[in-house]
Parts: structure tokens; sequence; C-alpha cells
């Protein structure tokens, strides 16, 4: 039997937020969208500095990667529970494929070990932060 949930989204301090409530009112999570879309942002301001021959290969892909973390996220939301869970499911792949590609930049000398611990603790906390929500589905 699935529990159906009452979904609300506000803005508070620049920050999108999605409440999903249980029927009976209790507060599940608050999912914060923003931090997938400040992976993004982390993303792009450093593929900018990658060499032009990159540019169709991992510039490509890390930018397509961390584009589906938050739109995944904020496509399933819009769904039923299973639906959503599916859509967290490639949310989830997409933010472990784009940690994959980061390990891969930093060996080429693309970015600096600064720049992918920045990236990698908030990859680590959307995962874990991610993977709760789902198990409360």
């Amino acid at each position: 039997n699935e529990i159906e949930i009452k979904k609300e989204e506000w803005i508070l301090e620049n920050r999108i937020y999605r409440l999903l409530v249980l029927e009976k009112g209790i507060i599940t999570r608050i999912l914060d969208l923003n931090l997938g879309i400040e992976i993004v942002d982390n993303v792009f301001g450093l593929i900018s500095q990658f060499p032009n021959e990159e540019k169709f290969g991992l510039t490509s892909q890390l930018s397509r990667c961390s584009i589906s973390i938050p739109s995944n996220i904020a496509e399933g939301s819009s769904r039923s529970n299973k639906s959503f869970s599916h859509f967290i499911d490639i949310a989830l792949g997409s933010s472990f494929e784009l940690e994959t590609q980061l390990i891969i930049a930093f060996r080429r000398h693309y970015i600096t070990q600064e720049q992918l611990t920045i990236i990698e603790e908030k990859l680590t906390e959307f995962q874990k932060m991610t993977m709760g929500f789902q198990n409360k589905l």
C-alpha cells in the first residue's frame, strides 16, 4: 500500500525546498533541490577552465551528468512515489557517475585536490540525504 503524500514547495533565502508530508501530517523529510543545483554550478565553474580538446569528451560528460542530478529530482517529485523513487535512482546514479568523472579530471590535472574535495563533499551529502529520503517513500 503506497502512502499518500502531500507535496509543498517554497523558497527561503534563495534555496528551493520540497516538503513531503505523510497523510497523517508527519513530516518525513525536506529535500533541498538547491544542493543539486549548487553541484551543477560548481561543475560548470570547473569545466570552463578545461582544455578545448575536452569540449566533446569529459567536459560534455561532466555537464550532462551534473545537470541530470537536480533535473531528475525535480521531475520525479511531480510523480507517484514509485515513479519518484525511479527518478531518485537515476539522480543517484548520475551523482556517482559525476564523482568518477571528477576523479578522472583530477588525474588529468584539470582540477586540483581542493576543487575535487569540495564537490565530493557536496556529492556525499546529496547521496546520503537522497538515499535517506528515498527510504521514506
